[in-house]
């Protein structure tokens, strides 16, 4: 999964260090996937590793 260079809102995530709901943005960079929480500015790599499994 590729993100855009843009950053965009993730509706409805809570940010793991300050816990505000609705803050955190995600955008993609060297292509390297981030989220990030634009109030405390936690920061972190998204890493999908597998694909997801047929129900």
């Amino acid at each position: 999964m590729k993100f855009s260079t843009k950053k965009r809102f993730i509706a409805g995530v809570v940010c793991p260090k300050c816990g505000l709901l609705d803050k955190l943005v995600t955008y993609s960079k060297d292509n390297v996937n981030y989220r990030e929480c634009v109030v405390c500015s936690f920061k972190d790599e998204i890493r999908i590793s597998s694909l997801p499994n047929e129900l």
